[in-house]
């Protein structure tokens, strides 16, 4: 979490409001990243859905469905290597 201390209010305010949105969607449990993945934060709503999100700015959003445990301890690099239909990514842009 140290690296938050190199963003600007206006960042901080936009990380705040994600991790309260996901929060506010009332998620089953929370879990955090392995791997590739440490420094995302998940919400778990189901047993075959999970959202990984990375808090830091330029980062995306990860929607893993039903392998998640095994998704969720690949890199990037190795989950872009994975059939799509295994997860979503959004990645956020100004808006979001």
């Amino acid at each position: 979490m140290s690296s938050f201390k190199k963003v600007d209010e206006k960042t901080k305010a936009q990380i705040s409001e994600r991790y309260d949105y996901l929060i506010s969607l009332k998620p089953q449990e929370l879990v955090k990243g392995v791997s590739g993945m440490t420094r995302n934060f998940g919400c778990k709503f189901s047993g075959d859905l999970i959202v990984l999100e990375n808090l830091e700015y330029g980062n995306a959003l990860y929607i893993l469905f039903e392998h998640w445990k095994e998704l969720s301890i690949l890199s990037r690099t190795e989950l872009f290597n994975r059939d799509e239909k295994d997860y979503e990514r959004i990645v956020h842009n100004k808006k979001y």
